[in-house]
């Protein structure tokens, strides 16, 4: 599989609605592995992290967590990324989930190649001490697999190891095409919990203007219908 080069995506032209200067911005291809687009997707990510972190609500005795988990390797991507999934919702409708664990966020990391394929979950959670013996046995019932690793993390690290695996494929080009149909159309990534529940108080800000430091911008589309009204008065 071939991605597109910078100079091959498409552009879309901007107008800064304070000033007028014009810039050129990035339109996303729609390939979730896009090494262009990934830049851009990371930041966004990043910010809507940053900020579950910064207003989600402190509880005693609970840490933030990073859990990784997994099933068996699999040969048809999208079944076992469905499987991986599904399996996760079960383990949080599991009665010891609500005891330990208050909220989070979730992404899927792809590796291995054409015909044995290793999604997995990379996950991040507000919760109580949670014994491994206990999470690890409740995940094999759910999903069939046994592999599980849990550690304390602090915001910081959390946010990087999140925001890196949201666009992170660790197979060559070639191997990609599989991992991009199985991912479309599916969340960069997952909150559960009481973390669902929050609202982001986010403003979408593309960049600022390097003429006047304006954050507002309007696109071409809108410009050319401005343009009409004008020209008809």
């Amino acid at each position: 599989m071939k991605y597109l080069s910078r100079e091959e995506h498409s552009f879309i032209t901007l107008d800064c609605a304070k000033c007028g200067h014009q810039h050129v911005a990035l339109q996303l291809c729609g390939l979730r592995f896009c090494p262009v687009c990934s830049i851009k997707r990371q930041f966004r990510v990043r910010s809507h992290i940053a900020e579950l972190f910064r207003i989600m609500k402190r509880r005693p005795q609970h840490r933030l967590k990073m859990i990784t988990l997994s099933c068996k390797n699999t040969g048809d991507l999208r079944r076992g990324v469905d499987h991986l999934i599904k399996s996760f919702r079960k383990l949080r409708a599991r009665k010891f989930w609500n005891i330990y664990v208050v909220g989070g966020i979730a992404v899927v990391e792809i590796k291995g190649r054409p015909g044995n394929y290793h999604p997995h979950l990379h996950i991040v959670l507000y919760a109580k001490y949670l014994p491994w013996p206990l999470l690890r046995k409740q995940w094999e019932r759910v999903s069939g697999g046994t592999a599980v690793w849990i550690s304390n993390i602090d915001k910081g690290k959390a946010l990087h190891y999140v925001t890196k695996y949201v666009t992170k494929l660790d197979m060559p080009d070639v191997a990609q095409e599989e991992p991009n149909v199985a991912m479309k159309g599916r969340h960069l990534f997952m909150k559960f919990g009481e973390w669902a529940s929050y609202t982001l108080d986010i403003v979408p800000v593309l960049f600022v203007c390097t003429r006047c430091g304006a954050s507002d911008w309007i696109d071409e589309f809108r410009m050319k219908s401005i343009s009409r009204e004008f020209s008809r008065r």
